[in-house]
Order: C-alpha cells, then structure tokens, then sequence
C-alpha cells in the first residue's frame, strides 16, 4: 500500500510518539512484556486490517472449560486474532505473541512460536523493535526491523528510518488474517 504525502506525516508523528512510549516504557518500568500489550493492540487495530478482526487479549487466561477453545498447542499468546462476530463460535484466525525489547532475541523462532504457528495459523511475533510475520509454514513472511537496543546502553534504542515504519504500517494495513 503506498501513502499520501498527508498520510506520511501522520504515520511518522504516530512513529514518533511509539518510539517515545517504547524508551519511556524501557527506563521507568523495566520494560515488562504486558507494557507494550495495549501500546502494539493500538497499531494492528488502526489498521484496515486491524478493523475486520476481533484483536482479543488473552495473556492471563487459564486453562478452563470455557476458554479452551482460545488455547493452543504452545499454551494461550498474548492476543488471540478472531472472527469479527458476536459469538463464542468466532473463528480464530491468527495470534500475537510480544517480547520484551532487549530480553528476547525473536531473530530465532522458539518452540512457542512453532506452536502458535501449528495452532493458529497466522502469528506476529514481535518485541515492538522487529516484527515477524508468519503462515503455516513456519518460515517468516515477512521481517521488519524498526530498531535494536543500543549495546553500549541497555535503556537506549539505535532507531531505524521513518521508512521502515511506513513498510511496518503498509504490510499491517494489508495483511490478510483470514486466507
């Protein structure tokens, strides 16, 4: 998907705003997984295709009668991705599994992600700074890279070009969770 001139601006003040939230979330809370939960649930649901899903987190369910049908062979991820539609029946489509920035090198596929792969489908698997997208067939789709931690300072990220961020919100607007 190519952006207007207007749509740029907005999505480079968005990345902007993301790569403060992402330090600030790094030195004041000791970047614990959940804080990025509700910062990334806002970027795929601003999305075209974030609007035709239901983005459901399910970070903290249990194993339960009535949540079974959320959980995978690799347990239950961050985000379940369903069917937009009223209903317990809504059909999964995909999944999100989010990293700490820094903590988890999400470069190598895990054992987790092989089974959310296996169960879901579909997974983003990312830790805010690279973002790997993946189908069924367990080699990633796609692979973008918005930043790495600074080695010589742990609380510090070496940001990529607004560029990468506008290949990011590209492939999410057109990313089809249902095929």
């Amino acid at each position: 998907m190519e952006f207007t001139e207007q749509e740029k601006k907005v999505l480079a003040d968005k990345y902007e705003t993301f790569k403060e939230e992402i330090e600030l979330a790094m030195i004041q809370n000791c970047i614990v997984e959940c804080e990025l939960y509700s910062l990334l649930a806002e970027i795929i649901r601003g999305t075209k295709s974030g609007e035709k899903i239901s983005l459901r987190d399910v970070s903290v369910r249990r194993k339960t009668k009535l949540s079974m049908w959320l959980h995978g062979a690799a347990g239950f991820p961050d985000f379940v991705v369903l069917e937009r539609e009223k209903s317990r029946n809504a059909r999964r489509y995909g999944c999100v599994e989010i990293k700490c920035p820094g903590k988890s090198n999400i470069l190598r596929i895990t054992k987790q992600v092989k089974g959310h792969i296996i169960s879901y489908g579909r997974v983003i698997y990312t830790n805010g700074l690279q973002w790997k997208f993946y189908r069924v067939d367990k080699e990633p789709v796609k692979v973008i890279v918005l930043g790495r931690i600074d080695p010589d300072n742990q609380d510090s990220v070496i940001w990529e070009p607004v560029d990468n961020w506008y290949k990011l919100m590209s492939f999410l607007e057109d990313w089809n969770w249902k095929s």
